[in-house]
């Protein structure tokens, strides 16, 4: 039985092993090729950049995946990741910064009056309303802002100027619009 055995090149099995062996490598690498991705696609919908003293809240969606979190709400300035993860583990990270929201009180977008006027008694115009709603928020109580410096309105002056380290005297001059100013 052994004396029917052939002999075998080597050579010639070690040539077919290595064709053999590159096309494996080949259509190994080219099967990785054709299953490539993007991944997820994420898109932020539209949300509030003008000044606000509200909260914002942004949306996103996404494309060939899932969002981890479809909306976040801003309560205050700062940033927020959206993140998005597909069939094939593919990771898409996504921010969004917020610099719009002011919750100070003041009103976004105006401007602050200017007092520019030497105030008294007997004064009266737009200039002594500002000044009586500006006592008025401040804590100084001139009852309902009409525009006329009358008693009240100087009562208010006073205790605007002593706590401000002022000479009481209800005149509003350079000094005092320096403070109202600020």
């Amino acid at each position: 039985m052994f004396n029917k055995i052939k002999k075998i090149n080597l050579k010639n099995v070690s040539k077919v092993m290595f064709v053999f062996g590159f096309m494996l490598v080949g259509l190994f690498a080219f099967t990785n090729v054709s299953k490539a991705t993007t991944g997820p696609v994420i898109t932020i919908n539209s949300y509030t950049t003008t000044p606000t003293s509200n909260d914002v809240t942004v949306t996103a969606s996404v494309v060939n995946g899932t969002l981890i979190t479809s909306s976040h709400t801003f309560t205050e300035n700062g940033s927020f990741d959206f993140v998005a993860q597909d069939s094939s583990n593919n990771v898409t990270t996504k921010q969004v910064v917020i610099t719009n929201i002011d919750k100070s009180g003041k009103v976004l977008g105006a401007s602050a009056f200017r007092f520019t006027k030497l105030l008294k008694f007997g004064s009266s115009g737009n200039e002594v309303m500002e000044l009586q709603k500006y006592l008025n928020t401040a804590g100084y109580n001139v009852g309902t802002p009409n525009g006329n410096f009358g008693p009240k309105t100087k009562a208010a002056v006073i205790k605007f100027q002593i706590a401000n380290g002022l000479k009481g005297d209800g005149i509003v001059g350079s000094l005092a619009r320096t403070i109202l100013n600020k």
